[in-house]
């Protein structure tokens, strides 16, 4: 017996889809087995990379609103890799987070240092992209 054209269109459909999940599958069990196995920062590459993280905050880098981790990692001339694994092992967080903080940390400095200053003159110069957006950060963090 043989089925009709549609039907066999069918199963050739859904054997070629349940090809791709598993390729898909393997592929993401590989990718989650190579983070899981690669190597922590040695003691040498995280001194480096904290240094130049300071010397870019002294340096008040934060201030670009079109910053990333990409260019981040260009101006520290390091890889994005490494500042990636950095931020997760030694400081537990994410690039976004990591660089809200930066940003909200500034902002409380430049607050009691100026307190003549503007909400819209802390928040362009600590790189928050909006007044907005400080405000958020405020409501979050403090409470106010």
């Amino acid at each position: 017996m043989t089925l009709p054209v549609s039907r066999q269109l069918c199963i050739a459909r859904m054997a070629a889809d349940t090809a791709s999940l598993a390729y898909f599958c393997a592929a993401l069990n590989l990718m989650i087995r190579k983070e899981t196995l690669q190597p922590q920062l040695s003691e040498r590459r995280q001194k480096i990379v904290r240094e130049r993280l300071d010397e870019w905050c002294a340096a008040k880098g934060y201030r670009d609103t079109s910053l990333n981790m990409i260019t981040l990692s260009r101006s520290l001339n390091i890889s994005r890799y490494e500042l990636s694994r950095y931020l997760s092992s030694c400081l537990n967080t994410t690039f976004r987070p990591w660089l809200a903080e930066v940003r909200f940390e500034a902002a409380k400095k430049m607050m009691l240092d100026n307190p003549d200053f503007g909400n819209d003159i802390i928040s362009a110069e600590c790189g928050f992209s909006s007044r907005t957006h400080l405000y958020r950060m405020f409501k979050e963090k403090e409470g106010c």
